[in-house]
Formats: structure tokens, sequence, C-alpha cells
């Protein structure tokens, strides 16, 4: 999450994803444990931390201590963090991204392949690929070949005015930033599509652009040899980034 001068956008959204979350894999907060109480935690710990104006939160649940076939010491545990991050909250990248793929591995499809979980070894290895080629991001592809997510990004595109995103049965992140957006666009009245995409189906794209709550809206200008505009994109960055920075 992102915090900006003691608020954080889409703070509903994040909440709701985790309490969706948790019944997921078993994990239950306790009574006392709600939206408010966790936020003025948050508010605690950037104000001990000196990160008010802007910063990156992490909050982490989590059963007790035991193994896998042992019942857990305590059924739940939360975490938070927060580090700082520049006073600017999701900028426009004037230069767009370098986009490639990582082949390394394959993200699955199943029932817990949307959660956004401290599982994130096959990203991590995608975001040190990246890093080792001189690529901004990198793809992440299913098990069946097809596009998922990136490392630390929905995917979005854009052909013929329909704006294009990967489906969450495809084996992405269910991203806050990517709800926000599909909600926004279809109330304005765009046309989103949610699918199984190609490579394919990226490289004939008019526009792409990546999104994720810490840096919101990246266009890419890059991959596999195609180049890309970003008319449209940057028009979404101005109708529904910029007034979370207000």
């Amino acid at each position: 999450m992102r915090l900006s001068k003691n608020s954080i956008p889409l703070w509903e959204l994040h909440w709701n994803r985790l309490q969706n979350s948790m019944p997921c894999i078993g994990i239950t907060g306790p009574v006392h444990w709600t939206k408010e109480a966790v936020f003025n935690q948050i508010q605690k710990l950037v104000q001990k931390n000196h990160h008010q104006t802007s910063a990156r939160i992490r909050l982490t649940v989590f059963k007790g201590e035991g193994g896998i076939r042992e019942y857990p010491s305590s059924p739940f545990h939360s975490i938070l963090q927060s580090w700082n991050l520049p006073e600017s909250a999701f900028t426009w990248n004037e230069n767009g991204l370098q986009l490639g793929i990582f082949l390394k591995g394959k993200k699955a499809c199943d029932h817990y392949s949307h959660l956004k979980s401290s599982n994130y070894l096959l990203y991590l290895m995608a975001a040190q690929d990246a890093r080792e080629r001189k690529w901004n991001e990198s793809l992440v592809l299913n098990q069946y070949g097809r596009v998922s997510d990136a490392s630390i990004a929905n995917v979005f595109f854009i052909k013929d005015g329909v704006v294009y995103t990967p489906s969450l049965e495809e084996g992405g992140v269910a991203g806050v930033m990517r709800q926000y957006l599909i909600q926004q666009l279809r109330q304005a009245g765009r046309i989103v599509q949610e699918g199984a995409y190609t490579l394919e189906d990226i490289e004939a794209a008019e526009e792409i652009f990546l999104t994720n709550a810490v840096q919101g809206i990246r266009w890419v200008q890059s991959f596999n040899n195609h180049t890309y505009r970003n008319r449209e994109t940057a028009e979404v960055y101005r109708n529904f980034l910029e007034p979370l920075c207000r």
C-alpha cells in the first residue's frame, strides 16, 4: 500500500481484499482487529518512523509457530512495516518502460493464485531477471503459456479503443489498482475485457500499461522489438490517478 500525506489511497479496497483473502487460507482475525483499528496502527507506525508524508506500507497476517501438520501456537498474528518513499505519488513516467518476458518459471492457475501472499519466489526471480537484462519489468506467463501479470504489476493493453487485461483465472494477483481501474473505466463508459491473452495479443496492442498500488500507472514504450504510444494511457492516468493524489 502507498501512504501519501497520512492517507492511503484505495484503503477500502485494500482492506476488503485482505478480508476476502484470509478465509481462503483459514485465517480469522480477532474481533478487535477492525479496519479503523489497523489504520490507527498504521498512523502510529509512520509517525514513529517519520514516514507520514509518503511511505510504502506492508501489512502481513499469518498463523503462529508450528509445522505444517501441527496446530499453530496462536491462530493469528500480524506485522506492520513502513518504508520511506519519494513525496511524489503516482507520478506519470515520462520515459516509457522497457518490457521483457520471464521464461524460467510459470504461474499456476488455481484457487490461491490470485492471493497476494508471501509466497512470491517466482515474482522475485522475474524482477531479478529483468534487472539483469536491463529491462524495467518482465511479463510472467501462466502454466498454459499465456500472460498472467508482471513481476510487481498487473497488465493492461489497449487496441481499437478497448481496454484488455488478463482475468484472474489466468493466475495473476488480484491487484487493488487493477480493481479500481476496471471499475472506473467501466463507469466512464469504456469497454474493458478480462480474458486469456497470448504474447501475440500483447505485441499487437496499440498501448500497454502496468498498474500497482505503489506506483499507480506506468506506460510501456517497448516490448519484443515493438514500440507503443501512450495517448489513451495518459488519459486514463489524468482521469483516474491524478484525483487520488489530491
